[in-house]
Parts: structure tokens; sequence; C-alpha cells
């Protein structure tokens, strides 16, 4: 069984529509595709469906947490897809059903062929902020494209409205089509303003031209009509990131170009001039000596591990940043086995001569190592990561597999081996039963976690989340909430729950539906799950909730590392 990362892009074949005013895709090109007839397109929506059904782990879970039948939706579809006549029709529809389970990890990939119209785009992005002068939330600018250096734009100026309408009412149409199920993350959807894919048939520009209205820092309002313009390729590569991974990172990562609010980023979000300097926040690296110690040879990669070191109040902080629990050779020149080691030299490193760890894994796109993470921050065995899976047979070969073949999440010896074959015989048992849901097995160790084998950290330590942490971002501080490891700075985690793989590939389109799995939460030796301690649509709340406001951001996050760093300190106590 091949498990992979889910992404909320969609990528479109045959889609001819086009704005004339912005110019036509290249209708000569021998890679372009004919329009699906509708009996095609309605072929592939009954096989997604089909998938849907036959796959898809929390259906019950979602029918009873949203209020809906899963049969009612798909008639809604079918209605509509009777009326549609476009590709873009067609896979607006494929969107919105998908959208519908509000799911993080559930969505559809679409090849796209030269010649062909993706989006209609402005090379703005924006944020969603808090205000704390009126509590509202709003549209900052956070990246702003050549293009603009000559309309007087500055980074945090509010974008007020889109062609007259304010620039938040767009979001409920957006969530339509995008959406995660978790309202604090769904407001950051709102880049979809100025990246409109052409599927969003509503959001169609009718001019080739946009109004926008920003108001500046002192309260001036400007306002410009610059060009939309046609994108016809993808500008990222679907990338398989790990079963516990949110692959929308790269859709969000291209709008957001080298802002510092990017997901899975070296540095912390926080990390800015003002709070470098203001806190003379040092840089630090684990000694050739001590990378020897874990195994590290010379003409290894290093990878990019940001470590620091400050002083605050009389107290040494150590803060380390986990931007993600995936990687690869091939793609980043290591891989997670390695990137653990340099965790354990830089931890091993700097213990004795800090306070507190504060360790940030905001902005965490996911991946698949983060049970082995936690391990680094434990003394004995604590509940482990845990899943409940889809009963079907699909899951009986996976389990097989991974125990025949010596592959899983991690390196399989014996012990492990039989912890597979156990859960494939759990799978058959509960399909026996005519259960919906296997009970909750050790999807990627065991029932209980256990510490390291090489080092473990064993003094104060605060953990940093915000809503743009997801999958492994979520489940991570799950295992330090549930277990009591450590305390919890920040905001709500994105709420992204269950291994993901591709569960079908539409016989016409060419979509590739990427489903959830199971339902994942920590393991609890008495059998009994309530929902609301499922990871999916709720994430892991902080112990010490903190979003930061539109003055935070304006002045470099000090405002931020203040409140972190007094949080900090108290866990010395």
């Amino acid at each position: 069984m091949r498990c992979c990362a889910f992404g909320i892009r969609m990528r479109i074949v045959g889609l001819a529509a086009s704005l004339a005013a912005c110019g036509n895709p290249d209708a000569g090109s021998d890679l372009k595709v004919r329009n699906l007839t509708k009996a095609e397109a309605s072929q592939d929506l009954e096989q997604l469906f089909t998938a849907f059904h036959d796959f898809y782990g929390p259906l019950e879970y979602k029918e009873e947490r949203f209020g809906f039948k899963l049969a009612d939706r798909e008639q809604a579809a079918r209605e509509e897809l009777s009326k549609a006549k476009t590709d873009a029709e067609y896979y607006g529809i494929f969107a919105k059903y998908t959208a519908g389970f509000q799911d993080g990890h559930v969505g559809i990939n679409v090849p796209v062929l030269n010649g062909e119209v993706r989006a209609y785009a402005i090379d703005l992005m924006i944020t969603p902020v808090k205000d704390a002068a009126d509590g509202k939330t709003k549209a900052y600018l956070n990246r702003i494209g050549d293009g603009f250096k000559e309309n007087e734009l500055d980074l945090w100026d509010e974008v007020v409205s889109v062609d007259g309408i304010p620039t938040m009412d767009y979001l409920p149409t957006i969530r339509k089509y995008a959406t995660v199920g978790f309202e604090r993350f769904d407001q950051h959807f709102i880049f979809k303003v100025f990246v409109r894919d052409a599927f969003m048939v509503e959001m169609k520009p009718k001019s080739n031209r946009v109004h926008i209205e920003v108001r500046k820092k002192d309260g001036r309002i400007i306002s410009l009509d610059p060009v939309w313009q046609v994108r016809t390729n993808s500008n990222t590569q679907y990338v398989e990131r790990g079963p516990f991974a949110w692959s929308g990172v790269d859709e969000f990562n291209a709008a957001m170009g080298n802002s510092i609010l990017a997901m899975s980023g070296q540095e912390p979000f926080f990390a800015s001039p003002q709070v470098m300097s203001q806190f003379d926040v040092q840089k630090v690296a684990a000694n050739g000596e001590m990378l020897k110690k874990y195994g590290i040879k010379d003409g290894d990669k290093i990878p990019p591990i940001f470590s620091a070191i400050y002083t605050y109040k009389g107290k040494r902080i150590l803060l380390v940043r986990n931007r993600a629990y995936s990687h690869s050779m091939e793609r980043d020149g290591y891989d997670n086995e390695a990137i653990m080691k340099h965790y354990r030299a830089i931890l091993d490193q700097y213990d004795s001569a800090v306070d507190v760890l504060v360790l940030d894994q905001t902005h965490n796109g996911g991946g698949s190592y983060c049970e082995e993470f936690f391990s680094l921050f434990i003394q004995d065995e604590k509940n482990g990561f845990v899943q409940k899976c889809n009963a079907d047979r699909r899951w009986v070969r996976g389990f097989k597999d991974w125990a025949e073949a010596g592959e899983g999440f991690m390196k399989v010896d014996e012990q492990l081996r039989q912890s597979y074959l156990e859960n494939s015989t759990k799978v058959e048992q509960a399909i026996d039963r005519g259960d919906g849901l296997t009970e909750a097995l050790p999807l990627m160790r065991y029932r209980q976690s256990r510490p390291d084998k090489f080092y473990t950290w064993k003094k104060p330590m605060l953990v940093l989340t915000d809503e743009l942490a997801g999958s492994c971002g979520d489940a991570f501080p799950m295992l330090i909430k549930n277990n009591k490891v450590a305390k919890i700075f920040g905001e709500r985690t994105m709420g992204l729950s269950g291994n993901v793989e591709i569960a079908a590939e539409l016989n016409h389109s060419g979509i590739k539906a990427r489903l959830t799995r199971g339902l994942f939460t920590t393991y609890d030796p008495t059998g009994v799950y309530p929902k609301e301690l499922f990871i999916e649509n709720n994430g892991v709340a902080p112990d010490y909730p903190y979003q930061f406001d539109i003055s935070d951001a304006r002045n470099g996050f000090v405002k931020y590392l203040e409140a972190v760093s007094n949080t900090a300190i108290e866990q010395i106590k």
C-alpha cells in the first residue's frame, strides 16, 4: 500500500474558457485535448462516489458532525452536473463534492496540459490578520509582486475591497471549493481572491481588470486597477510529502512566495530583524564532535535546522524549529532518519547551557516521523499514536505488504513486523463484523511510544503551534498534550486526522482522488475514544492561547516573542 499526501489544489485539463482581453491560450497546441462529454463527466463522478463509499474512513464521523447524508450530497452533485456544459463547471462540481467533507486531507489532483487556463491571477498575496482595534479579521498584503513597486503599496496594508466587494466577503464562495473544516485556517484561503482557479466559476473575472481598494497604515485609501493574468501551467509540482502531510503547502507557498508566513519555512515566522536584534538571538549549531557522536559523517549534508539561544529575564532559552515532518534524499539531500540525528546532536549540544527549550512547530505542513520525533522528549513509555482505519481489504493488503516487504513508516524489525500482521488481522475482523472502522491500531509504531534510544530532553519545554500546523503538525502536539509532557502556546492546530492515499484515478478526466483512510488520536488503554479527542476538525488547543494582531505583525512580532519568552520561563518553575 502506498500512502501519499493531499493537496486541496486542482489541476485543470481541457478548460477552454479565457478572457479575450487577457490573451487566449494556444488553441493549436498538440497537447490540447477535447472537453469531457457529459456522459464521461457523469461516469467519473460516479467513480468518485464509489471511492468515498469504499475507502473514506471518517464518513460516519462527518455525517454526524456536519449533519448531512452522503446520498443527498451525491444526488445534489448529479443534478448540478446535469446542467453543466464545460470542463470548468464539471471540475468545479468535483471540487465542491470533495470540499463538502470539510476534510483537509481530501482533495483531487487534475493534470494540466499546455494551452489550458488554470487560473486568473494578480501578483499580490493577502493574509487574514486580526485588527485588535475592532476585533475583526481583515485581509492584509503579505507579498507584493514586482509589478506593483510603483503603486505606493507596503506590506501589511489592508486590502479593503476587490471589485467593490469587501475582501473577506469572498470567503464563503471560496470555501465551497477549498476548506479544511476549521474556520480559522480556512480564512487563509482568502489568497484565492487573487488566484482564482478556473473551476471556481462564480469568481471568473468579468473584466480584464480588477478594481482594488487599499487602506494605508496612515488611513489613506488608494485604488489600483491591474490586469488579470491568465495562468496556463502549474507553478508547483505535486510532491509526496508523507502519509500525514498537507501538500496544499505547495499551492499556498506558490502564492506566498518568499513571505515570512510561508508554510514549512526554514526559520520561525517571527524571526524578524527586529526580533533577532532586540532579543539578541544568536544562531547555534552542533559541533563536529557532537555530529560524529550521532553518526553524522564528514561530507553528509547538514539539514537547515533553525536553532538559536537568547537570554530573557536572566534565563537562557534554546529556540529550535521543526518546520516539517517529511524529508527525502531525492528532494532534500537528507531523509527523516538523518534529520533525527541532527536534532539529537543539537539538543545534546546545548541542553546543559540553557534553562528551557522553546520548540517551534508553527506553520508545519506535516509528514511522517512525528511519533519518532516525540520520542526525543519522553523519559518513559507514553501513550502512542493510533488510528481507527477504514475497514476494507486495501488495509489488509497494506499492513501485510509493510510486514513482508520490510517497509513501513520506519525500519521494520521483527516486533514491528508482528504488529503489522496483527493489524491486518484486526482489519479482517472488523470487515467480518460489518464495522465501518477498525479498533484503534498502532499505525506507525506501537500502542506505547518509547523514549529515543540515543537521546532524550529532560529540561522544561514549551511547544509553539498555530492554525497553519497540520497532520503530523497536529499529531506531535497531540502526543505532547495528551501525555502531559509539556505545555502548548499559540493557536489551535489545523485539525487534519488520518493517513492519506490516492484511492482512485478517474477514467476519463485523469483526476486523482486523495482520501483520508482513518481517524487518528492518542492511544487510551480503556479503549474509549470520545469524538472530541479525534484530531479531525478539532485540532489541538493550546494551553496558552495567543493570536498575533496587525500591530504585532507591523512591528516585527516583538510582542509575540515577549509573550512566548514569558511563558517559557514560567515552565522552569
